[in-house]
This record gives structure tokens, sequence and C-alpha cells, in this order.
């Protein structure tokens, strides 16, 4: 119910996936985002996730079906954050497949994405965000 920027968060890493209520490998890929939300608590990375549902309430229903009470997610219906080749307005964060996730180094740049669905609590996985979490250099 609340707008926040991504500048909000500077400090830390950030993994930004990008979702929606639409997305089949988005169903498998959310209660890792939930794990990982637990996780970074203790940790120098956030996990942001971020549904393009063009309606709020289709997201949040989405999460409540799924069982998903602890998920924070946040919503992206005007499409100011990430866009795809067909959108009518440019954001900072292109779209180009689903799901997709940006990881965000700790000055506030892109270091990366990745399109496609992954194990994000995985060992490898979790080396990265740390990895970027403690980088001044990323």
């Amino acid at each position: 119910g609340r707008t926040t920027t991504i500048g909000a968060y500077r400090g830390k890493a950030i993994l930004l996936p990008l979702w929606a209520s639409w997305c089949p490998p988005c169903r498998r890929e959310l209660p890792v985002f939930e794990h990982l939300q637990a996780l970074a608590r203790r940790e120098r990375f956030s996990v942001l996730p971020l549904a393009l549902d063009t309606n709020p309430a289709a997201a949040l229903s989405f999460i409540q079906k799924l069982g998903l009470a602890r998920l924070l997610t946040f919503v992206d219906p005007e499409g100011s954050v990430a866009s795809g080749p067909q959108s009518r307005r440019q954001a900072p964060f292109a779209i180009y497949g689903m799901p997709m996730a940006y990881i965000i180094d700790r000055q506030g740049r892109n270091a990366g994405y990745l399109v496609g669905e992954a194990q994000w609590d995985s060992g490898s996985a979790l080396d990265l965000l740390r990895y970027y979490g403690q980088s001044d250099t990323a």
C-alpha cells in the first residue's frame, strides 16, 4: 500500500525478481523468495519481488492462494520500474522474459540479470548474493 524506491535499500545488494500471477514458473519461485527474505534479515542483501500485474489485487490474491503470508512483495501496475518492448513507457529495468531477476549491487548499479527460473536459495546463488552484498567494487 506504500510507495518505496530501490534507493531506500542502498548499502545492501538487491535481488529484484520480476514476476506475475499469469507466469507458471513464478509460482515455483515465489516460495523460494519468501525463504530468502527470512534469510536476508541476517545478510547484506535484500530480496524485493516485484509483481508486474496491472491489477495489484490479482497479484496479492495469487500470493494468498499460494499461502505465502510472510512474502513481502511490491507491485508495479503502471510499469514505472520494469517495462517490456511493447510497453508505452521506458522503465529502468527491461523485461526480456518471465520470470526474470536483476541483481543490483550495494551502490545501486545493475550487476546483471537472469531470464528464466532459478533456484535462488542454492549455495551458488547465495554465494553470488553475498558477494554483491559484501563487495564495494562489484
